[in-house]
């Protein structure tokens, strides 16, 4: 058998034990001999707990979170592909991995083709049994197909887009501890003197640093969010991450369903697609709209925008007056870089939406969001099907009215 281990080629010192329509798992025999058994066999004959030589396989319908098993018990978990084109042992094996904390060989078993190889390594496996018609030689090569991955997985949890910071020393910030200062005395100043003020949480990275800032200094700055009723259910459950770890309410606005029924049987329900005119219309019923309720009765709102983000956004001021809903408008990281988002992130131990390790540096509704490219905008994933000159939803108009009060901050880059 073509026996792979760790990226390189090795003898199989176990056999693979395999049941028949007739045998019965609680009494078939098991070799002395190192084994790979069926998990119904090990879980009927209790003997077997005993060796330390006894492997299990699954089958593919196998839901091992649903298992009472000390998993690392084993030192080799094989999963069975049946047929190649069957992939759900891809995500028994990144469970294991990522959420049970499966630490031994991991092997696939079955259909195994070469052309597969470097896939299910990215999702956990370290061993192959290829199928007897298949190179070995061919198969290593396979292997390392790609010398680089976007995406996060098992084999390289971060993706790419964030792995190009890596290089920055860890001991020299760039002026982050500045900025994080700065950050701080203009929370406080914005709490203090425009209350009642609320933060436009977007759930992303950088509504998440400003969620921080405000649990850690315990500023009376309320949070909403729109629940757009099309976004990831990664986004969705930040709410409840916020909730559990800074025990702070991000209160949910949504559109309205008659206006959003209407939307759909006037244009269907993935109508935006089709024009900048109709997805403008969506976002103003799923977002606009709720924003506007939720900015009533305030003071001043804040958003997690970055100049740096896209070219609709590079002459963001830093403080303005929103004319449409008639309230000072702050957006205190705009002059905060990608790397220093990302590195209070990590210096706050702040949680954060799991889609930025997929590829998402930008999230919006699902449907409109996708993981971007290599050497891609950041904000390329978002409505990817038109034009980087008028990517907004109509939340933060191109427009810019000078605020007609005093800022708080004499700004000479505006």
């Amino acid at each position: 058998m073509n026996y792979i281990l760790n990226q390189q080629p090795a003898t199989d010192p176990y056999q693979l034990l395999r049941l028949t329509a007739t045998d019965d798992a609680s009494s078939i025999n098991v070799p002395a001999t190192p084994t790979i058994v069926p998990l119904a066999v090990w879980q009927a004959q209790s003997a077997l707990h005993a060796r330390s030589d006894i492997g299990v396989w699954l089958e593919n319908t196998t839901e091992p979170e649903n298992l009472d098993m000390d998993w690392n018990h084993f030192p080799v978990i094989a999963l069975d592909y049946p047929k190649f084109t069957d992939g759900r042992s891809h995500s028994i094996a990144y469970l294991l991995r990522n959420r049970l904390n499966f630490k031994n060989e991991l092997r696939a078993i079955g259909d195994v083709l070469v052309d597969q190889l470097f896939y299910m390594k990215r999702v956990g496996f370290n061993a192959f049994s290829l199928r007897a018609d298949q190179s070995i030689d061919t198969g290593l090569r396979t292997l390392n197909a790609f010398s680089q991955t976007y995406q996060g997985s098992t084999d390289e949890p971060c993706p790419l887009f964030a792995r190009a910071h890596e290089d920055v020393p860890a001991n020299h910030d760039h002026g982050l501890n500045a900025k994080i200062a700065a950050l701080e005395a203009l929370m406080r100043e914005i709490a203090e003197q425009h209350a009642p003020a609320i933060l436009a949480n977007s759930l992303a990275y950088e509504d998440m640093v400003l969620t921080d800032v405000i649990a850690r200094l315990q500023l009376p700055i309320q949070m909403f969010t729109l629940q757009t009723g099309m976004l990831h259910a990664e986004t969705s459950h930040m709410v409840a991450v916020i909730k559990m770890h800074y025990c702070l309410d991000v209160h949910e606005y949504t559109p309205e369903e008659t206006e959003v029924a209407q939307y759909i049987a006037e244009h269907g329900k993935h109508a935006f697609y089709e024009s900048v005119e109709l997805r403008k219309a969506c976002c103003h019923i799923r977002k606009v709209k709720p924003l506007q309720r939720a900015l009533v009765g305030k003071k001043a709102w804040l958003t997690g925008q970055r100049a740096e983000q896209s070219v609709t956004r590079a002459a963001l001021p830093a403080q303005e007056f929103d004319t449409a809903n008639g309230l000072e408008k702050f957006n205190p990281l705009r002059d905060w870089t990608f790397a220093d988002v990302k590195g209070y992130i990590a210096q706050f131990n702040v949680p954060y939406n799991p889609l930025h390790d997929a590829g998402y540096p930008s999230i919006g509704c699902e449907p409109c969001t996708r993981a971007i490219k290599p050497n891609e905008d950041i904000r390329a994933g978002r409505w990817w099907w038109e034009n980087q000159d008028n990517k907004e939803c109509g939340l933060h108009p191109n427009t810019r009215i000078s605020s007609p009060s005093t800022p708080l901050h004499e700004d000479k880059n505006d």
